[in-house]
């Protein structure tokens, strides 16, 4: 994992993405987890809201922010790859990501980043995915993917309390992001966040994703155990 050029809990779900069979969506996420926001803000409150319609329409799921990181990142690679001529390409993408309001410069740094890690996992260390029987799509791969995130994000797991806040193992209030895709929804009962942001006397979780409380028994019952 030390090889890894990623924060630990990003290198731990890319070293058991092929248990998972999901090797190629652990290398997307991990890359979207190392650059800033992909999504534009702009100083018109018009344009604001066009933003947030687009993300809202286009890529926000109910799983949250790290999901929705993937399904941006799988979307700009198929603009990317719809053309091998490399003018056409770079066009289509800056095109669709002023169409997006999404920035253009972050996700092609994601995919530079995503192009090393690749090159580490399946040249150097030379993984490969774990075949599953029945259909690979669906609900069923998005919860693999989930489950591979949940193995290296285990200790940052948060559930609901009774204020409304959120709690983690160590019993801080923690509060979902207003930025987060999961900050308009019905709160989900458990949580996990890749980073949190301390503002005023808050501290907000941010780069979430839901979870199943049954996963982290199943996952980390060195670290999680039945109450």
């Amino acid at each position: 994992m030390a090889e890894l050029p990623v924060k630990p809990m990003c290198a731990k779900m890319l070293c058991n993405s092929g248990e998972y069979g999901c090797i190629e969506e652990a290398l997307s996420i991990a890359a979207m987890l190392q650059v800033d926001s992909v999504f534009v803000k702009s100083s018109s409150g018009r344009e604001n809201i066009a933003a947030k319609m687009a993300r809202r329409n286009n890529f926000e799921v109910a799983e949250g922010d790290i999901i929705m990181y993937l399904n941006v990142f799988d979307s700009y690679m198929r603009v990317k790859s719809s053309s091998s001529d490399e003018k056409t390409s770079r066009k289509a993408c800056k095109d669709w990501c002023h169409k997006m309001y999404l920035n253009y410069r972050v996700l092609e740094k994601a995919y530079e980043i995503r192009t090393s890690l690749e090159k580490l996992i399946k040249d150097k260390f030379k993984m490969e995915n774990k075949t599953f029987e029945g259909p690979d799509l669906g609900s069923g791969k998005c919860v693999r993917v989930m489950k591979c995130v949940l193995s290296g994000m285990f200790p940052q797991a948060a559930y609901l309390s009774l204020d409304s806040s959120y709690r983690g193992v160590r019993g801080a209030a923690l509060y979902i992001s207003p930025d987060s895709c999961l900050y308009h929804t019905q709160q989900p009962s458990w949580v996990v966040f890749a980073s949190v942001q301390a503002t005023g006397d808050k501290t907000y979780m941010r780069d979430m994703m839901t979870i199943d409380k049954t996963w982290l028994l199943e996952i980390a019952p060195h670290y999680y155990k039945e109450s």
